[in-house]
């Protein structure tokens, strides 16, 4: 039954990914009914769980975010921007309630996770602007509201309706929602962030997920490089300047702190006299 249903699951085009993390669960359901002695084995004895090789990671580029933004139209272009710029999730996004945001503090409770936990999301100033334009003449508590302002606009509806339909007419492949993500945490990694900043800001609670951008962090990791190249190595001390001869007669002073500023004999001797007895307060 389990060989069956994995290959139904296949042949609907569900994701490897997915199709495991299903398996996963039920094997957990197994295991959690033999220790109450609800049953008495479990199949997956005898079943070997597929294995799952990460891909290449997807994500927009900047023509073709335009693109997608050209297709997809007004008002929705501000959504996929809003996606791009926040990392959040379809239902995350598509669930806000304006009670959960502060556009003041530039804060985004997620009262409901993937995780289950409560997270944060942290806006930047042109998502705190994308909301503020959303604001404009809603009467509803959702920040996307469905056409009854009681519910939300269900995020299955509008992708279905909206945003496959635009993937498609911008000629873009193997692009879903999930995909707004890893373009968030892939232009993270490419403007040299840490994995663990990364990683908060994905509201990842390790950085082993994220070691999939490490590569787009050149800058960030050839300094790495740079640092065992140069280890050990005595650092040279730039030459100084040699000083250059004065005409006969001409009389030059430096100040006592070695300025290497060039001063009169009466200058000279005002700097000696302030070093010696100290400036007054914020001289």
């Amino acid at each position: 039954l389990l060989d069956h249903a994995m290959r139904d699951l296949s042949e609907k085009g569900y994701a490897a990914q997915t199709i495991l993390h299903y398996l996963k669960f039920l094997r957990h359901v197994f295991r959690w009914a033999i220790g109450r002695d609800i049953v008495e084995k479990s199949p997956f004895a005898k079943v070997k769980l597929p294995t799952v090789r990460a891909g290449r990671t997807r994500f927009l580029s900047i023509e073709e975010e335009a693109r997608l933004c050209a297709a997809i139209g007004q008002p929705y272009d501000s959504w996929i921007r809003l996606a791009i710029l926040t990392g959040m999730r379809r239902q995350e996004q598509f669930s806000l309630k304006w009670a959960d945001i502060d556009l003041e503090r530039g804060l985004i409770t997620l009262p409901h996770t993937k995780s289950g936990t409560i997270q944060y999301v942290h806006l930047s100033v042109e998502a705190q602007a994308i909301l503020r334009g959303l604001i404009v003449g809603t009467t509803s508590v959702w920040v996307f509201p469905s056409e009854n302002p009681e519910t939300h606009l269900d995020p299955n509806n509008f992708k279905g309706r909206l945003y496959v339909p635009a993937i498609a007419r911008a000629g873009l492949e193997d692009v879903t929602w999930h995909t707004l993500r890893h373009t968030y945490a892939s232009r993270l990694a490419m403007s040299g962030q840490t994995p663990s900043t990364i990683a908060a800001l994905l509201r990842h609670s390790g950085t082993e997920l994220v070691a999939r951008y490490a590569h787009l962090s050149p800058g960030h990791l050839h300094g790495a490089l740079e640092g065992v190249s140069g280890f050990g190595k005595e650092k040279t001390e730039p030459a100084q300047a040699e000083p250059q001869p004065k005409d006969e007669g001409e009389v030059s002073f430096q100040t006592v702190t070695g300025t290497g500023i060039e001063t009169t004999k009466e200058e000279a001797e005002t700097v000696q006299v302030a070093e010696s007895i100290g400036r007054g307060e914020r001289i």
